[in-house]
């Protein structure tokens, strides 16, 4: 009889056990939901008047080959479940969305069907979340987080029972130009957001502009591209596809602005804006570097001060054969309060040198000037500099004479 009872309390304790691991790990399955396009997941993909690319981070580029397309993810229908796109909103009930279009011009809108508590296949659109602003925690021209349990949840009969909906499909629908495009970077349901969303764009591996380059390896790889921006200054001419002045930012180019009336109509959406003061002949400092957000440069120019627009469509430098400025950007984005740039044509109309300053030459012949100075001080003094006096002040002189050159630096 013990061995019966034994037997049947290590039964119980096995199949709790399971139960929990089971009930867990359906939870942990509902807790997050990307609506992307996936080419080839289990869901059925269609895509019509437009090429899609899937980056390896989920990141997609909609490239219209009409001036309308649509790209449809179907989950389910009556006939069959393709991907269980199923969401617990008690645990994930953020919906977090940003992309960008190239032109504003372009026009977009994103709808889905979802079974809630009291209906299947209810509609959820981006321009009906836009239209219910009160649920927004973050917002902007092209990104959010819209708290969709709140919505259920004030509403009766909306939310299920077990707070577990059901996406059936979701299409977007884009406008524009034939070659326009749609990048889209997020499209998800999850348990947080970061306070920053929608300003950081993700990156295809991962490239931090916050922190310095730390391995050698890096190191060398930049050194061996040579369009990238490097110790020596940065050409922003080299890889841009115009440069001009008090014209509207287009893809890959770069603008100067010198007034504010062309600052207002100016589309700086989403280039990398360096706000400059003159500070002599063809040379500029900077002021402040400021990422687009999807909004118009919101600052004016006092006296002596310009603003350098420098767009590319992409922050990873595996996409220069595609966004040839990438590297444009990237520099742009390296650029800190008192760099210093060369800036040539601009009271002529046209701009024929636009690059980072380098001051190495002159403050290694002024610090070459004044170590022969004071050694010849030192001398008549008769104390001459020998030993480790000497060394330390030879290192010190040459850290000095090497401070001068300009580097650009990730942050």
């Amino acid at each position: 009889m013990k061995k019966v009872l034994i037997v049947l309390l290590s039964l119980t304790v096995f199949f709790s056990c399971f139960a929990a691991f089971f009930i867990n790990a359906s939870a942990e399955a509902d807790d997050y939901l990307d609506l992307r396009p996936v080419i080839d997941g289990n869901a059925q993909y269609s895509a019509d008047g437009a090429t899609v690319e899937v980056k390896t981070n989920g990141t997609a580029v909609i490239t219209l080959t009409a001036t309308s397309a649509t790209v449809v993810m179907t989950y389910k229908n009556s006939g069959a479940i393709y991907q269980e796109a199923y969401v617990n909103v008690e645990t994930a009930g953020y919906v977090k969305y940003f992309y960008e279009l190239s032109s504003a011009a372009m026009t977009l809108d994103i709808h889905a069907h979802y079974d809630r508590g009291n209906k299947d296949n209810a509609d959820l659109y981006l321009s009906g979340m836009k239209s219910s602003p009160t649920y927004f925690e973050l917002s902007g021209d092209n990104y959010g987080v819209w708290d969709m349990y709140q919505y259920l949840s004030e509403r009766s009969g909306y939310l299920p029972a077990d707070n577990i909906i059901k996406f059936s499909d979701i299409t977007y629908t884009i406008g524009g130009a034939v070659g326009d495009t749609f990048t889209l970077y997020y499209y998800e349901l999850a348990d947080d957001y970061d306070e920053d969303f929608g300003t950081v764009i993700p990156d295809e591996g991962t490239i931090d502009l916050s922190e310095e380059e730390s391995s050698e390896e890096s190191s060398i790889e930049a050194s061996e591209t040579s369009t990238e921006p490097d110790d020596e200054g940065y050409d922003f001419m080299s890889t841009a596809v115009n440069v001009q002045i008090n014209e509207a930012v287009g893809g890959e180019t770069v603008r100067i602005f010198t007034t504010n009336e062309a600052l207002a109509a100016s589309d700086t959406k989403w280039s990398v804006n360096v706000l400059l003061k003159k500070v002599g002949d063809n040379l500029y400092e900077v002021v402040s570097v400021a990422a687009g957000d999807g909004n118009i440069y919101a600052g004016t120019l006092g006296t002596d001060e310009i603003l350098l627009a420098v767009h590319s469509s992409s922050s990873n430098p595996e996409d220069i054969g595609t966004y040839q400025n990438v590297y444009g950007k990237l520099a742009a984005l390296a650029l800190e309060a008192g760099d210093k740039l060369t800036i040539v044509g601009i009271d002529g109309g046209t701009i024929t040198v636009l690059e980072t300053y380098s001051e190495s030459e002159e403050e290694s012949s002024v610090v070459s000037a004044e170590a022969s100075d004071d050694a010849s001080d030192e001398t008549s003094n008769g104390t001459p500099i020998t030993g480790d006096t000497g060394i330390i002040a030879l290192a010190v002189i040459s850290v000095i004479a090497l401070a001068g050159v300009v580097v650009i630096k990730k942050r």
